[in-house]
This record gives C-alpha cells, structure tokens and sequence, in this order.
C-alpha cells in the first residue's frame, strides 16, 4: 500500500515528517487530548 501511495507520501513529506517527530517526541499527547470525547463516548455508551 505504501508504494502504491508512495507520491502522494513524498509530496507531503514535510506534514508526516512533523507528525512524526512530535508522536515520537510526545508519546500518547494526542490520545490524551481526546481523553474527554472518549469519557463521553464510553458513558454514551453505557447508558445507551
């Protein structure tokens, strides 16, 4: 799947590279931004 997108991956290099770069540096930073919709969505769920 990687070579069949392999352009479109190059012609966005600089927007991986910095996702990549701050998962590595922030490990887990954007899982817990999300913590509270995912709160609600467990209760939603439990409720439902």
């Amino acid at each position: 799947m990687l070579l069949e997108l392999a352009e479109e991956l190059k012609a966005r290099k600089g927007v991986l590279w910095g996702l990549g770069q701050n998962m590595l540096q922030y490990p887990g930073f954007h899982e817990r931004a999300h913590m509270d919709q995912i709160r609600a969505a467990i209760e939603a769920a439990r409720e439902g």
